[in-house]
């Protein structure tokens, strides 16, 4: 597995990262809350999103913007680090926790280009 907890990946993230095994698993499926639907990555992307089968869990950075959670943790954080953004996504972006339907959804593919262009720019 990889530990991510007091890297320099972590200092870059907009969350902390736990010492131990955060994940979730939830083969019942979590339904993801949009938290910022105006922010430029969710510009246009349907507010009803398919659910996922798990997620890490981590902790928000105090200067950070939670875009999307899941049962009350971030899914979608973003923020700023040194003269750049950064951004981390909790979940899988392919088959495991983001089983096909979420990975067929109109939103997929709109969502990571938006996000793409977000953090480049």
């Amino acid at each position: 597995g990889a530990f991510y907890h007091r890297t320099p990946v972590e200092e870059a993230l907009p969350v902390r990262i736990s010492p131990y095994d955060d994940r979730v698993e939830a083969p019942e499926g979590v339904s993801v809350e949009v938290i910022e639907p105006g922010h430029p990555i969710l510009n246009g992307i349907p507010d009803d999103w398919p659910v996922l089968l798990g997620y890490n869990r981590v902790e928000l950075k105090q200067d950070a913007t939670v875009l999307a959670r899941v049962d009350g943790d971030p899914l979608l954080a973003v923020g700023w680090y040194g003269d750049g953004k950064t951004l981390v996504w909790t979940s899988d972006i392919a088959p495991h926790w983001c089983p096909e339907p979420f990975t067929s959804w109109e939103g997929y593919a709109k969502l990571w280009n938006q996000a793409l262009d977000w953090v480049a720019t």
